[in-house]
């Protein structure tokens, strides 16, 4: 893997992202701010529970893109997804995001097995996930992505 670290901050129960301020959340991209009051209604339904919540990437003081863990640790599992705003594509950063959130995860628990899914096609996203570790582990019917491929950090 490259050097590239980003820095996360948490999106919080109300969908803020902390340490900005009201104007600097309102200049946020639009797909920012969609996924972060998306969080809101998921917070609602799953719990917020640190570190398992959603995150934005920052690299050099610009936000790249963000990740999260889909839910708590269940069975000694937690998943992972992580996204890269379009401009910052191809640069390492969905990589840097997602190697942050495995950081994160084995911090708090070391035990934990990592995994991640995909659309079940060969994409940057396999590539990401292949480069940090993960390998392929099955096709499963997701019940509201239909099929996807998991992969498992061993």
């Amino acid at each position: 893997m490259d050097d590239t670290v980003v820095k996360l901050l948490a999106v919080n129960e109300s969908g803020d992202i902390s340490g900005l301020t009201d104007q600097q959340m309102d200049q946020l991209p639009e797909m920012v701010q969609q996924i972060s009051s998306q969080m809101v209604e998921f917070y609602l339904d799953s719990g917020f529970q640190k570190p398992w919540i959603a995150y934005v990437s920052f690299f050099e003081n610009k936000l790249v893109g963000g990740g999260a863990f889909k839910s708590v640790p269940f069975n000694g599992q937690v998943e992972i997804a992580y996204y890269t705003l379009p401009e910052f594509e191809n640069q390492g950063m969905a990589t840097a995001t997602a190697q942050a959130l495995i950081d994160l995860a084995i911090q708090a628990d070391e035990e934990l097995q990592i995994m991640a899914q995909t659309l079940p096609e060969k994409n940057a996203s396999n590539h990401l996930l292949q480069k940090l570790g993960f390998t392929f582990f099955d096709v499963i019917e997701h019940p509201e992505d239909g099929l996807v491929w998991e992969w498992h950090l061993f």
